[in-house]
């Protein structure tokens, strides 16, 4: 008992339509000879009942439940938003695993052996086959890309306490190392989210240990059938996934594409065994999507809506207020390998729910926008730039332009403020349950330009507009009238007469 009261230890279990193995989960979780203190269930927008039956069940444990599916990485993200702060230990642990009742225990008696071990993993076994190991930590060649197994029959071969390079699917992680890595990517959803999460605390200078006497089981099967449907079921992150993971850890990344081939080969081999060709197609997907980043960085593509914002917001930033911050997908891709300090405000509690998993966002406040500005400015709070995407159409006319008049009261070094230019056409499927999603007001030029603003445009209109071609759902016509408007760009920035979207910016510095 004095080990638990040392030591506090919060368990966070993502899930996703899996109430038949998440409830063993959970048991399991509660049956640890070193209880913790807290267990969160992230339940990420399920469909078969879970939030209801985890709070029938398990009264006890803390229910997060989300509006959309994050992913692994955002279900996590979100527990870690939401557990205790005086936790010494949080425990991520998937929905499909059981553990041994003394897991945590052998786990934290690892941990404590050396004060630069950052994460733990145990020994892991498949549920059905209790006698071969699916996981005694994993590793990865950082020339190829090949994930370096661990597991097979359980020979003794796997009995020493040692490091490891990932901790796959269950991660004890002790909290001064997520106060420097934050959370885990987001950009991953599922799929090496492990694997860079690892090689980040390592950088930090943390160690991965295995510890042997630390046993959980894994309901997978061991049938290579069986796994090859696993495999082939996320085929589209895998591919996607291990180019971006490669792309930011891998000793070369030319070399890497070299072995593209095999893999290729490999996931076709897949694919005609179990007869799933299509899902050879999703691998080839993901693998391009993953490249294209290599060579084109949304936030860098000049004349683009993201890319205007970005400059716009500038290098010499630490702190941003995000007005109408949404679900933080904008800030979630303007913030990549930034340390900028983020306050986000939204009224929308479900959105403000998703944005806390993007863990961009140091601060997260639910209000109205007028009225938690005025309350910031009461209280003298300061940002280098004040971000308003996207909102101020929201807003009555009147409203926003009390908006405008309290902005300049809070930024210091420049305002940036994004918009529809004048009528922007809504369907009503467009609003979805987010009542305030209405456009209530539009905008022009002038209404920025006499406030001191600077005005450009983004999206030549006739073909962004809500029925433009660029918005075709035949693929083939969207991508050809896509790059029309990317060559046109430079023009419509010019000239916002003729973009779907206004951006402007107020340098304050010049002010004064």
């Amino acid at each position: 008992m004095a080990k638990k009261n040392k030591n506090r230890v919060t368990v966070i279990i993502p899930t996703y339509n899996s109430w038949t193995t998440l409830k063993e989960c959970i048991s399991s979780v509660q049956k640890q000879t070193l209880k913790p203190d807290e267990i969160i269930v992230v339940d990420n927008n399920s469909s078969d009942g879970t939030s209801k039956r985890v709070n029938q069940k398990f009264p006890s444990v803390k229910l997060v439940t989300l509006s959309i599916n994050t992913g692994v990485t955002g279900g996590r993200n979100a527990g870690i938003n939401k557990a205790t702060e005086s936790s010494d230990y949080l425990f991520f642990f998937d929905h499909d695993m059981v553990a041994e009742p003394n897991m945590l225990k052998e786990l934290l008696l690892v941990a404590e052996t050396d004060s630069t071990i950052g994460i733990v993993t145990p020994k892991i076994y498949y549920w059905g086959n209790k006698k071969r190991i699916w996981s005694a930590g994993t590793g990865i060649n950082l020339w190829t890309g090949q994930i370096l197994f661990r597991g097979g029959e359980d020979v003794g071969q796997y009995e020493n306490i040692e490091e490891v390079q990932v901790a796959p699917a269950a991660l004890l992680v002790k909290r001064k190392v997520i106060r420097k890595v934050k959370a885990f990517d987001n950009c991953y959803f599922a799929t090496y989210e492990d694997t860079d999460f690892c090689f980040r605390v390592r950088k930090r200078g943390f160690k991965t240990f295995y510890a042997p006497k630390a046993v959980a089981y894994h309901k997978l099967s061991d049938n290579p059938i069986d796994d090859a449907e696993r495999v082939l079921s996320r085929a589209y992150w895998v591919g996607r996934n291990r180019v971006i993971f490669m792309k930011r850890f891998g000793k070369s990344f030319p070399v890497f594409i070299l072995f593209l081939p095999v893999f290729l080969s490999y996931y076709f081999y897949l694919a005609i065994k179990i007869s799933k060709f299509n899902k050879w197609l999703d691998f080839i997907k993901g693998t391009i999507v993953g490249l294209l980043p290599s060579f084109i960085s949304e936030r860098n593509i000049p004349f683009s809506y993201i890319g205007v914002i970005r400059k716009a917001i500038g290098d010499d930033v630490e702190t941003i207020l995000d007005l109408g911050c949404g679900e933080g997908r904008l800030m979630e891709v303007l913030a990549v390998d930034e340390a900028w300090k983020v306050t986000g405000v939204d009224l929308y509690l479900p959105s403000i729910n998703i944005a806390n998993t993007t863990a961009k966002y140091t601060n997260l406040i639910k209000g109205d926008i007028e009225k938690v500005v005025k309350n910031l400015i009461s209280e003298r709070k300061k940002f280098d730039v004040v971000l308003c995407s996207q909102v101020i159409e929201h807003l009555s006319k009147e409203k926003g332009e009390r908006l405008l008049g309290l902005l300049d009261k809070l930024a210091t070094k420049r305002i940036v403020i994004s918009t529809p230019r004048g009528y922007f056409e809504q369907i009503e499927e467009s609003l979805g349950v987010n009542k305030h999603q209405e456009h209530l007001s539009q905008w022009w030029e002038r209404d920025f330009g006499s406030r001191g603003y600077i005005v450009s445009g983004t999206g030549l209109r006739f073909l962004w507009s809500y029925s433009g071609l660029a918005r075709s759902n035949f693929k083939l016509i969207a991508s050809f009238f896509r790059l029309i408007a990317f060559i046109l760009s430079p023009i419509v920035y010019y000239f916002p007469i003729l973009s779907v979207n206004l951006i402007a910016i107020k340098n304050i510095q010049s002010d004064k």
